[in-house]
């Protein structure tokens, strides 16, 4: 056996004569190659339709979560506000709740940009018109 690695020979530097097509298999095997790129095109671009459901979920259901999120936040202030004998704990509640709602909304905007990215694809602008 060859070694594995061995380059390929051109039919020319081998002594062999290049294979001879017809123009009629020269077509056949264009349009056989349009026909896979297309195929290819197609499932790329159903990929990004089905990630674009994907991300419009995520998001509504990020922005209903931060959105009670914020509510349960101002609920619970107001329940303190005024009081003087808040445990640290129930405020360090407070600044944790404000943090995820903080990393909640960064996702948001990187789902949100991907979206974009998405809508802007020639190929999904096509099939969608």
């Amino acid at each position: 056996m060859g070694p594995i690695n061995k380059p390929l020979e051109r039919p020319e530097e081998s002594g062999k004569k290049p294979e001879k097509l017809s123009p009629a298999q020269i077509l056949e095997r264009m349009q056989s190659a349009q026909s896979r790129l297309e195929s290819e095109e197609e499932k790329r671009v159903d990929s990004l339709l089905e990630r674009e459901v994907e991300c419009n979920k995520t998001i509504d259901n990020l922005q209903a979560r931060l959105e009670e999120a914020k509510k349960a936040l101002g609920i619970a202030r107001e329940s303190v506000a005024g009081k003087k004998n808040v445990s640290e704990e129930y405020t360090a509640g407070f600044e944790e709740l404000e943090e995820t709602a903080k990393q909640t909304e960064d996702s948001l905007r990187v789902l949100r940009a991907e979206l974009d990215e998405i809508r802007k694809d020639p190929g999904v602008i096509e099939r969608k018109k």
